[in-house]
């Protein structure tokens, strides 16, 4: 019973969150399974490490599935080649145990994470500004 509602609480966020916001938490918890996996492979405990890989996999064809064809060509297509890059190198290091494969995926997703929270916080930024100049324009 308990869990249901968990399970409805967390449908209901992600339904909710704004698609920015969505993206940033992908990309976080892709950052998260990467560190928990190159830990798993120190401990030697290749069970946990597959399935944190394989949960980043499956984050990562989701962002490359979702990738809106409306934003700019250059960008989306280079965005689809990191997310593929990055989903097969998870799969060697998978296979290898190859804790630097991860942690070059893990390089990667983080720079695309700090480009969009960048462009994000720039674009609250600008949209905050606009609002206060709605209101100053009201008074």
């Amino acid at each position: 019973m308990l869990e249901k509602k968990a399970d409805l609480y967390l449908e209901t966020h992600i339904l909710t969150t704004p698609k920015p916001k969505l993206l940033l938490m992908l990309l976080e918890k892709i950052i998260t399974l990467c560190d928990e996996s190159v830990n798993y492979i120190e401990q030697t405990d290749y069970e946990n490490l597959n399935n944190k890989l394989q949960q980043a996999q499956n984050i990562l064809l989701e962002l490359y599935t979702a990738l809106d064809e409306k934003m700019d060509e250059k960008i989306s297509k280079n965005l689809k080649s990191l997310y593929l890059f990055s989903f097969r190198e998870l799969v060697i290091a998978n296979l290898e145990k190859d804790a630097q494969k991860i942690e070059s995926v893990k390089k990667i997703i983080s720079i695309i994470y700090d480009g969009f929270k960048k462009r994000l916080e720039k674009e609250n930024r600008n949209t905050k500004k606009v609002e206060e100049w709605k209101l100053d324009v009201k008074q």
